[in-house]
């Protein structure tokens, strides 16, 4: 299910969330509205959602707006990832 912000998606997902089945929520919505094409905004990690999605299927995207993103933290060591996540949910946890 497409919900969440700052990372809290985590929180509806049972296991491990996987941006193709974010991916597969969002054809859910076309589908649920009947409609082929739509205008895609992405904010934080839903930027990166945004991008992915329109790499699959760019004849369902009329335009996209990105927000506050960034495309991956490939560039960070496996311990940068993990304090990033980790700090992330702790503010989840707080909410």
């Amino acid at each position: 299910s497409l919900v969440g912000s700052e990372m809290c998606i985590r929180d509806s997902y049972k296991g491990e969330l996987l941006f193709d089945d974010v991916i597969n929520d969002l054809l859910s919505i076309y589908k649920y509205f009947n409609k082929n094409k739509a205008h895609i905004i992405g904010l934080s990690m839903g930027g990166q959602i945004a991008c992915l999605f329109y790499e699959k299927h760019p004849d369902k995207v009329k335009s996209m707006v990105l927000c506050d993103t960034h495309f991956g933290l490939g560039n960070l060591e496996k311990d940068e990832i993990d304090k990033f996540i980790n700090s992330r949910e702790a503010k989840c946890k707080k909410k």
